[in-house]
Parts: C-alpha cells; sequence; structure tokens
C-alpha cells in the first residue's frame, strides 16, 4: 500500500496555546469602513499566543477611535499613534513596536482564516525556515474570486525549506501580508519597507525571499481574503502610477541581482509575462503621456532577456511591436486580444498547442514561434451523470483542458479511484484505474464556454465502477488523468455540472447499500468523492387505520427506529417499535409500526387552501449511534390513499412521508411552443380542484388556471407565449421556473418522480436549433426551463464567436449593391427612421431589387413584412455584416465592424441633437480614452449623417469625427405624423392602439414620457427611472375622464424598471413609440428629443422639469432648454394638473411658440423626408 504524506493545511478545533508570541502588524489609514470587523475576525486565530499592533497613520476619520476602543477591551490589541508617513512608515513603526517572535502583515481591508497563523506557524517550527506564505482569494463585493492562474499554481502544494533560487516561482507572491516571518531573521536581513514610494512590496519581497538562507515555506492553500477595493493604489491607472510600478519592478530586480543573481531571470520573465502585461493592457486608458511611458520604458525590460522563448507568444509579439513602435498594429492587437490567449486560435504542432498566426494576419512579420506558456492550461473536470445500469454504477464526466480543442487534438482521459481518510485527506492507495467504456457529444454545452476557438462539447466520457469497497464508510476519492497531445495534467474531480444528474446525492446498490456523492474542501480545495454507506429500505405491508407496518432491510445492525419533522412549529420526533423478524434467513431485517395518529391530525384538505407542507423521516440508528438513512425500493411513489400520505424519495437525502396535498410530477417535456406535463394529484379525497400553472422569470409570469381530477393522470399544456398590450406574444428567451399555485397564491405542494428527474435536463431542438431546456434544480427543488436563441450551435460561446469573428474579419466577398442592413437599438427593436427608410423602398417599384434585412437580438423581435429577419451573432449576421451595401444604424455601429470596399454605413440617429453628445459627452462622463477612440474610429467610417434640420448639421459635426456627406433631409420617422395622405393610417393606428390598451375612445390620453436621467443611471445602457409625481395621487385627481400611458425611457427599460400603478399603464415596452404619439391626445414631456417629434402633431405639450437644473449640470443641452419646450413648464403636481386640464387653451397660449419651433427646428418634416433620403442614397 503506497501512502501519500501531505503536510496539514486543515482547520484545528480548538486554540492552540503555549506558543511563541505573533506580532500581527496592521497599518491603517482611515479605515475605520472596516478596522473593527476585521481585527475581530483576527482575534479568532486559533493560535492564541498573538497580539495585534494597530498603527494609525494620522488618520482622519474614526479610525483612532475604533482602535482605542478595541485595544481596550482586548489585551492582545495594542494602538500605535503617528503622524501621517505612508504605508510604508506604518509598517516599519509596527515592526519596531513588535514583542514578538514572529512577525506578521495584515491590512486593515483584508482578513485570512482562522487557522492561518497557526498553520503558518506550525509550518516554521517544524522546517527551521526563515518565512512561510501562504495563498489568497480575491473578494469582489463579497463574494470570492480565484486569482491568477499562476498563483493558483504556485499554492497548488505545499513546499518546505526551500531557497529562491530553487524555486523562483515564489517571487509571484509579492504582497507583503499573508507572510509569517521570523523577527529574528527580519532584524538580521535588515528587513524594512523603503519609505516615500509606491509598490514597496515589491522590493521587500524581493529582499525577504533573496535573504532567506534557512529557506522558504509554502502552503498550499488560499487562506487570505484580499478584498478589491476602488481606491486600492493597486488599482490607479496614472502616468504616475506606471512610473512607479516601473521603478518598483527594476529596484526588486537590482535587490536580486545582489542577493540571489539566479532568480534575476525567472524573475524578469515573471514581469514580462505578467506585472507589465497589466500596464500594456492600460494603453489607451489614461492619456498620450501613459501611452508614450509604454512604448519607451516596456522594452527596456524585453531587451534584458536573452532567452524570448520564456515569454507567452502573445506577449512576445506585443512587446515586437511596442519595441518598433507599430502603434497602430499594437493598438489593433490589443482590442483584438487584450494581450492574452483567450482569443488565439491554438493548433496542434506535433503535440505542442502552438498559436496560428493567419486568424490575426495584420501582426504579418511580428509574429513568433506560437509557444504559449503552460499556465494557461487548465485542467477542468466536472461530474455529469451517475447513474445504476445492469453492469452496475457508471458516472460520466466531462473533462477537457482549457483552450485544447477536442477537433485538434485526441485527448486521453483515465479516472482513478483512491481510497483515503475522510477526515484527515490522507491518500492511502489507488484501487482502480479506468479507461472510458464511452464518449458522447454534448453539442448544447457550446454556448458555456467563453474561450475562442475551443469546442470541449465531445469531451464527455462514461466509466463502469468497480466493486472496490471493503467494507461501509470507506472512501475513494475520484483523480483524472487528462492528456492531450504534449500535456499532462491530474486532478481531482471538483465540480459538479448544474443541474445534471450528478447532483443527485446518492445512488442505491442493493436494498442494504448506496454510494453517496460527497464534497470536500479541505485545505481550500474542492475535490468529490465517494461514500460506501449502509442504508434501510423499506416497504409498507399493510395499513390498519393510521398505523403502518412496514418491513425494512438495512446494511447495518440496528438498535432504534424514529420518525421526525422539522417542520416550523411543529417539530415532531416520534420513537417507534423496530422488532426483528427472527424467522427470516436474512440479517437485519426489522419490522417497524409507525402511528401516523400520532405524527398529525388527519384533517379535512380543502380545494382552497394547500396546507404548509408537513414532511417526515424515517430513519435509524446502528450500534454506534450513526444515523441510517432510510429509503422506499422503487422510483415512484408509494401511494397510501386511504390515509392521505405518499412516500417518496428525494435528491437530498432520505425518503420522505407527504402528509399534506400534494402534486405528483410523473413527467414533463417541452415541444416547439409548449410545455407539457403529467401530473397526479395525492391527498386530496375525490373531488377535482382548481389550481394555476404559473411559470416565472424576474417581473414575467405567465399563468394558465387548471382543473386537476385526484388520483388520475392530468395532461397539462402551457402555451409559451403571454399577452404583451393585448396581443399574445412569444415568451422571451429567459430562464423559467415552473410551479403551481392556489387560489390563494400560495404554492402548491409538489414532489417529481425520482426516475422522472434523473432523465433531465432535457435538451429540445426543432431543425437543428436548440429552442429549450427542461431542468430539475437541485438547490431550490424545482423545475425550470430556458427558451433559447435561434442560433445553431456551432455559432454559440467563445467556440462560434472566433470563428464567425474571423472568418468575418477575413472575408473577401464582394459587397451586394441591392443589400441593405438596418439595426436599430441594438436590435432589441424594429423602429426609428429605419422603418420608414423601409416603408419608401418598399412603396417605390425602382428599387424593388433591393434585399432589405433587419438584424435583431431574437426571433420574437418582429420585422416589417416583405424584408429579412437576421438573427445578430449568427453566420448569416457575420455574413450580411461583410457583404451588405449599405448599414444604416442609430447608434455607434458594433466596434468590431471591419468596414468593407465599397460598402456605405449611414448613421441615422434616433432623435433630434438637443443633449450633450460625441466626444464632449464620452469624456465629462469618464469614457476611457480607449472607448473614446474606438467611437471616433467608427465615426470615421460613416459615409453619410441623417441630419433632421438645418440646426442640426453643424452640431453633428461639431461632436462627431465625421467626414462625410450630410444628408439634411428631415426626420423619415415623422412623416407618418405630417403626411395628409396617411391621415387614414393614423386613425387605424389610434384605433388599434386603444383596443391593444383597452381605453375607450372617449378618454383622453396622457402620455408621460420621460428621458432618462445621467444622474440615476448605472452605466451607460440602465438607468433608474426617477418618478416626481405618484402616478395614482395624479390619476385619481385628473378623475375619469382622462388616462394616463407611462412611457419609460430605453435606458429604464433594460433596468427593468417598472410603473407599479393601479390608475395608469406602464406603456414602456410598447413596440412604438409613434403610435402611442398617434393616439395620445396630449404629453407630458421633458429632456428628449421626444418634444420635436411631437410637435409635429400640435396637440398640446407640457413640460414637467423640477430638475432642471440639476439636468443641466449633469448632462446639458446643445443649446438653451426654454426656447425648445412650447409649452407649459411645470415644477409640480398641482402646476402639472392644473396644465392637464386646461389643455384645450394650448394653441391659445403656446400657437406661437410652436409656429416658431417648427420653423426653427423641424421645418423640413413635412412627410417626404423618407423619400428624399431614400433617393439620395438610391438614386
Amino acid at each position: 500500500m503506497n501512502v501519500k504524506k501531505k503536510i496539514s493545511a486543515h482547520m484545528p478545533t480548538k486554540k492552540t496555546q503555549n506558543t511563541k508570541l505573533v506580532s500581527v502588524i496592521v497599518p491603517a489609514y482611515n479605515s475605520g469602513e472596516y478596522l473593527e470587523k476585521n481585527i475581530k475576525l483576527a482575534l479568532k486565530q486559533t493560535l492564541a499566543n498573538i497580539e495585534i499592533i494597530i498603527v494609525n497613520d494620522g488618520s482622519t476619520d474614526n479610525t483612532a477611535k475604533i482602535a482605542k476602543k478595541l485595544a481596550l477591551f482586548n489585551s492582545r490589541v495594542r494602538l500605535v499613534d503617528k503622524v501621517n508617513g505612508g504605508v510604508s512608515s506604518a509598517r516599519n513603526a509596527g515592526v519596531a513596536a513588535a514583542k514578538g517572535e514572529y512577525i506578521f502583515f495584515l491590512d486593515p481591508d483584508d482578513y485570512m482564516d482562522n487557522d492561518t497563523l497557526e498553520v503558518l506557524y506550525n509550518s516554521l517550527e517544524t522546517s527551521g525556515s526563515d518565512v512561510a506564505i501562504t495563498g489568497y482569494d480575491l473578494i469582489y463585493d463579497e463574494k470570492p474570486k480565484q486569482p491568477g492562474v499562476w498563483i493558483q499554481k504556485l499554492f497548488s502544494q505545499s513546499k518546505q525549506k526551500f531557497r529562491v533560487e530553487e524555486f523562483p516561482a515564489v517571487l509571484q507572491a509579492s504582497t507583503p501580508w499573508g507572510k509569517l516571518i521570523r523577527h529574528s531573521y527580519y532584524r538580521e536581513a535588515d528587513l524594512g519597507f523603503m519609505e516615500g514610494i509606491v509598490y514597496e512590496d515589491q522590493p521587500f519581497t524581493a529582499t525577504l525571499y533573496s535573504r532567506a538562507k534557512n529557506g522558504i515555506d509554502i502552503i498550499g492553500a488560499h487562506k487570505m481574503h484580499w478584498v478589491q477595493l476602488d481606491s486600492s493604489i493597486s488599482h490607479q491607472t496614472t502616468v504616475d502610477d506606471l512610473k512607479s510600478r516601473v521603478e518598483a519592478a527594476r529596484l526588486a530586480l537590482e535587490i536580486l541581482g545582489q542577493f540571489a543573481p539566479k532568480a534575476v531571470e525567472p524573475r524578469l520573465v515573471q514581469n514580462l509575462n505578467n506585472d507589465l502585461r497589466y500596464i500594456m493592457r492600460r494603453y489607451n486608458k489614461v492619456d498620450d503621456e501613459y501611452n508614450a511611458l509604454i512604448f519607451s520604458e516596456l522594452p527596456k525590460f524585453y531587451h534584458l532577456l536573452d532567452d524570448k522563448t520564456q515569454l507567452d507568444a502573445i506577449v512576445d509579439v506585443a512587446y515586437r511591436l511596442l519595441d518598433n513602435d507599430e502603434y497602430e498594429v499594437f493598438d489593433q492587437l490589443l482590442f483584438a486580444t487584450n494581450i492574452s490567449n483567450h482569443k488565439l486560435k491554438l493548433v496542434n504542432d506535433h503535440g505542442t498547442p502552438v498559436v496560428d498566426w493567419s486568424t490575426l494576419a495584420y501582426i504579418d512579420n511580428f509574429s513568433s514561434e506560437g509557444h504559449v506558456l503552460h499556465e494557461i492550461f487548465q485542467p477542468r473536470i466536472d461530474i455529469d451523470k451517475w447513474e445504476m445500469t445492469s453492469e452496475g454504477p457508471k458516472i460520466s464526466l466531462n473533462a477537457f483542458i482549457t483552450k485544447i480543442d477536442a477537433h485538434e487534438f485526441d485527448y486521453k482521459v483515465r479516472l482513478k479511484l483512491v481510497k483515503f481518510d475522510e477526515k484527515t485527506g490522507e491518500e492511502f492507495e489507488t484501487v482502480a484505474e479506468l479507461d472510458p467504456i464511452g464518449q458522447y457529444d454534448a453539442p448544447y454545452t457550446i454556448r458555456e464556454h467563453k474561450e475562442w476557438w475551443a469546442d470541449y462539447s465531445p469531451n464527455f466520457y462514461e466509466f463502469q465502477l468497480p466493486a472496490v469497497f471493503d467494507t461501509f464508510n470507506e472512501c475513494i476519492k475520484l483523480k483524472v488523468e487528462i492528456s492531450a497531445g504534449n500535456l499532462f495534467f491530474e486532478k481531482d474531480v471538483s465540480g459538479r455540472r448544474n443541474n445534471a444528474t450528478g447532483r443527485w446525492a446518492n445512488l442505491t446498490l442493493s436494498e442494504t447499500s448506496q454510494l453517496r456523492i460527497k464534497h470536500s474542501t479541505e485545505s481550500g480545495k474542492q475535490f468529490y468523492y465517494l461514500k460506501y454507506v449502509p442504508i434501510a429500505t423499506y416497504s409498507v405491508d399493510k395499513v390498519e387505520g393510521q398505523q403502518l407496518t412496514m418491513t425494512v432491510h438495512s446494511g447495518a445492525q440496528l438498535i432504534s427506529a424514529s420518525v421526525h419533522s422539522k417542520v416550523r412549529f411543529n417539530r415532531k420526533n416520534v420513537r417507534v417499535k423496530l422488532i426483528p423478524v427472527s424467522e427470516s434467513d436474512e440479517n437485519n431485517v426489522y419490522r417497524v409500526v409507525v402511528n401516523m395518529k400520532k405524527l398529525r391530525q388527519n384533517k379535512l384538505i380543502t380545494d382552497y387552501l394547500t396546507p404548509l407542507r408537513h414532511d417526515f423521516r424515517l430513519s435509524f440508528k446502528n450500534q454506534n449511534g450513526n444515523r441510517i438513512l432510510g429509503f422506499i425500493k422503487d422510483d415512484n411513489p408509494i401511494v397510501l390513499a386511504d390515509i392521505n400520505t405518499v412516500i417518496t424519495n428525494v435528491a437530498q437525502g432520505s425518503a420522505r412521508f407527504v402528509g399534506t396535498r400534494v402534486i405528483e410530477v410523473k413527467s414533463a417535456h417541452m415541444v416547439p411552443g409548449f410545455l407539457k406535463m403529467r401530473v397526479f394529484v395525492r391527498n386530496h379525497g375525490p373531488q377535482s380542484f382548481g389550481t394555476t400553472l404559473s411559470v416565472k422569470s424576474g417581473d414575467l409570469t405567465r399563468t394558465m388556471p387548471v382543473t386537476l381530477v385526484p388520483n388520475e393522470v392530468n395532461e397539462i399544456e402551457l402555451p409559451l407565449n403571454h399577452d404583451v398590450f393585448g396581443e399574445m406574444m412569444a415568451l422571451p428567451l429567459l430562464r423559467f421556473s415552473i410551479s403551481f399555485k392556489n387560489t390563494l397564491g400560495r404554492d402548491e405542494n409538489v414532489i417529481y418522480d425520482e426516475a422522472f428527474i434523473r432523465t433531465l435536463p432535457d435538451n429540445v431542438y426543432d431543425n437543428g436549433y436548440q429552442i429549450s431546456r427542461l431542468e430539475y434544480n437541485y438547490s431550490a427543488k424545482k423545475l425550470y426551463f430556458q427558451l433559447f436563441n435561434k442560433l445553431h450551435d456551432d455559432n454559440k460561446g467563445g467556440y462560434g464567436w472566433g470563428r464567425m469573428m474571423t472568418k468575418y474579419q477575413n472575408s473577401t466577398a464582394p459587397v451586394d449593391p441591392k443589400k441593405i442592413l438596418f439595426r436599430t437599438y441594438y436590435g432589441e427593436s424594429v423602429t426609428d427612421n429605419a422603418v420608414a427608410l423601409t416603408h419608401e423602398i418598399l412603396l417605390d417599384p425602382a428599387l424593388s431589387d433591393i434585399e432589405i434585412y433587419w438584424a435583431v437580438q431574437n426571433p420574437s423581435v418582429v420585422v416589417p413584412e416583405g424584408t429579412h429577419q437576421v438573427i445578430i451573432n449568427s453566420d448569416e449576421w457575420f455574413d450580411l455584416l461583410a457583404t451588405a451595401g449599405t448599414v444604416v444604424e442609430n447608434v455607434h455601429q458594433v466596434d468590431y465592424m471591419v468596414k468593407k470596399p465599397g460598402q456605405r454605413i449611414v448613421q441615422a440617429f434616433h432623435g433630434y441633437p438637443y443633449k450633450q453628445m460625441g466626444r464632449d459627452f464620452f469624456l465629462t462622463h469618464g469614457f476611457d480614452m480607449s472607448r473614446v477612440k474606438s467611437f471616433q474610429r467608427r465615426e470615421a467610417e460613416w459615409d453619410y449623417i441623417l441630419s433632421p434640420a438645418p440646426y442640426a448639421t453643424p452640431l453633428y459635426q461639431r461632436n462627431f469625427n465625421f467626414k462625410g456627406e450630410m444628408l439634411e433631409v428631415g426626420h423619415p420617422r415623422n412623416d407618418i405624423l405630417v403626411d395628409p395622405e396617411r391621415a387614414a393610417e393614423r386613425e387605424l393606428i389610434n384605433k388599434r392602439v386603444r383596443e391593444r390598451l383597452n381605453i375607450p375612445a372617449d378618454k383622453k390620453i396622457v402620455l408621460y414620457a420621460p428621458t432618462f436621467r445621467d444622474y440615476a443611471s448605472d452605466n451607460e445602457f440602465k438607468s433608474n427611472r426617477v418618478d416626481f409625481v405618484s402616478y395614482d395621487d395624479l390619476a385619481k385627481k385628473l378623475g375619469d375622464e382622462y388616462v394616463l400611458l407611462i412611457r419609460g425611457h430605453a435606458m429604464n427599460r433594460r433596468a427593468g424598471n417598472t410603473v407599479s400603478t393601479a390608475s395608469g399603464i406602464d406603456a414602456t415596452t410598447y413596440p412604438e413609440i409613434l403610435d402611442l404619439i398617434i393616439a395620445s391626445d396630449m404629453a407630458v414631456l421633458d429632456y428628449s428629443s421626444l418634444r420635436f417629434d411631437y410637435a409635429q402633431t400640435g396637440k398640446p405639450m407640457i413640460f414637467f422639469v423640477p430638475d432642471l437644473d440639476l439636468y443641466e449640470e449633469t448632462r446639458g443641452g446643445l443649446m438653451p432648454y426654454l426656447p425648445t419646450a412650447p409649452g407649459w413648464i411645470v415644477n409640480s403636481e398641482s402646476e402639472l394638473i392644473q396644465a392637464i386640464t386646461h389643455s384645450d387653451d394650448y394653441m391659445n397660449l403656446y400657437g406661437d411658440a410652436w409656429r416658431t419651433f417648427r420653423r426653427d427646428y423641424t421645418s423640413l418634416d413635412d412627410g417626404h423626408a423618407g423619400k428624399r433620403m431614400i433617393d439620395k442614397l438610391f438614386k
């Protein structure tokens, strides 16, 4: 038997006493927000003999006050007060005050596992080394994320008493914290932090490691938790910051050259591959001076390295471009790859993965040999399925190596079964090495992976598990050997695929034994393992009144049995008699009698009230007092109709007795357009009852009432559509939960047949497209379904994106001048000027040979009749982006568009210019330099800008990097509002809107359409709606004569803002704003360009602008606001009501202002703007 010993990094259970003192030094400057919390956490260390020295570095907040309080109430906390001198000065002051034999630095915003100091301390006491270090994870918004792959690799295993020259990878752990240092060594090596510099950790750790002659220890775990703050120095991006980073790197190399010369080159390679790569990615993020420093300083480090083959290929190319002042090519490479392997295509060069530079043809002769750092190749092993077959238990794994495409490399996968100690993690012997018995393809998984050019969908492997357990409670760790080409890894199985059958907790081998999948996070390392356990399987022999008699077959000798419940307010634990069946030849066979009357009252269950679900478990104890779980034999529930009880197995543990009305889902499946289910009703009696099938995603709920008949199969069919303003539309492409609701809106109790759940997930295809997936969520204990876009599998994920993008960018296909491609609002809707242009093209016989294509996000976005729908990110989308002669946008074109020879780009903006826009807007709102340049690059490619009026033309010319032709023709989208020949069309629209919204013809519609506010925006695409009135109060005060129609901005829609009112109609998602303009009788507006459109109707306009000063301060207009607002200016609800109720006076009061407004700003809107524009483009 081979026994593998490890340094233990598991958490001790008790405080460790009688140890040498450890001084924990916490430099604190304005840390009041998190200091108290994290110091209290540090005091929970299992190593008891510690002192915590808080160094208050001249804080101006309440840091000193908090530190004094902590010191007052805990003798292990001390405070050192000093004038502000920076973090280096504070750490040095802490060391000067330290009394401990060990030094440990901790930043006030970070925290650590409770056993961190003890594990580091024990390692140093054992090894005699000078310093011991441990790894970290990154904390974003209280959620942990893995650090870089080099840190993951560095701390993947423990290592003791080595020198930095022997293992220079340790230099990558360059933070000052997470390290326990002997105080005597600290003094002998003359350690300390350089004051007055930034990134002092670089020279400090270089000295720390290079002078540690007694050795360094690594604890293979991630015990530190590095909280990521926006205010952190490491997140700054300035010229001074860049200079400091470069200088710190130089200093560290000089120190290594003095004390550990053999470590200089490895550290230089680390800098070039990691630290300086980060700096390269900041190109065009700051300013021209920052860019110039990148080109002047980074190549100096590159020249220091003789053997360039140690560099990652993409990094090597980037340095070559910097060294040769190839500014444009470097910028192009940065945009395309972010100097990362993520988007590179790797091919098989005699077993070695190398870069295929043909996908980046523009780098030309600056390409390298293409060798990629080994660190980017990470094995991923997840459990997909496990099931019982006629040959025994079978487990299926999804196993692959990141970036290694199964079509390019031959994979070999082997599963090793390793016995280990569940408590200590100690591994013993490998009891089996298994080759796959089968392999299967799961194309629907392509969408899950973001790496370009890597398809892992064929990487699913089946293994038959042999009988390797000798006794109960033995544990087997699952290890996988995986190779592809020259790459080889051995890795623990560390994940389970979401909502796959591998998440079912157990697999029954016999009536008396099970395998269980269990999860361990020992030492911060996650892995799954199998445990062989005894179980008790029971069946019901007879029912007499409320009394059940059952036969139990157990894998262990039992001494007691009990039925227990953990329902809140009604917890019960009733022991039941356990009688050995002496006449049986079998061992451990028992008879159990359960009196259900003692557990619950047999109340009448009505058809209108679902009681709280009340489950009971029958469990047992063996001779050692350990609990033995109980299960029923069959996959299908046991139904005891006479006593209103169902017994069923569940995914997370033992079988349950369910004693309340319950809907048993026998099966469910998706077909195009429908969800179909087969259900039974149990514990209800003979009467039918009404319930509601509900599917829900976020704020969207689709319901359907159903009548269920107890004790027979009920077939249910739910159409996958919902009401959208009076029309039934397909459900959006979202993930929906499935539940049943009673008449009070409460969830019905639902159970699922084990046999059915083990068939999931069910992926449904139609004509080659995956349209849906039905799955069981093991955490929520519910069914869910997901609806998908009309994209082929190989169009999805990074694999599809990389393939299609490269094909598109390298396309030499000729441009077709007869193809026109429209896209509005990123493909979210079909609207605006492009609809009017489509209308004109279709009406003109001379343009009958023009093929019109509309790019939309998904098939639910309806396109005009006579045009072609194109799904964005499909193969057809990229083909059209390459070949369409004319591309019309109302926002910037996609940033990856490569304008082809002969192609025209038309910018038909989605409104009249008033708000700040273009470069001034980008810079005012903090867009980084690279995004501003990206916008300007795309603007320079526009051939035309649609200008609605003479006033607008110079504004566009001034604010955009545009050198093309202005089409000053008016706004085509407003043709329908003013063209007298389209009056009948307007009347039909008015009638249709009122019918869809259920508004009688005699009601006055008040359209309230506020724009978004920059000061309430989450980002450039989402903004929370700002309400200045209560819509319910407003509607109530206006009375029955008016209907309030609230139309939020698209920015509000993306933020998920809905209007909660019973007295108005939220029309934010109504598909066409022009329809609402036509149907409304007046409009309440503010700063949006909608006032320019609405002015064409001559109907009353009211301008509700209580935040005018704030709006002009945070966004502002291109000209004074008030002359562009021909109507009432109101600031309060009472003023608003006054204006609405006197709207008939609009022309008398504001007719002159309205006519002046139309003359100055919309003089070209005469009903023929669309024709003028089409004539300019095509005639």
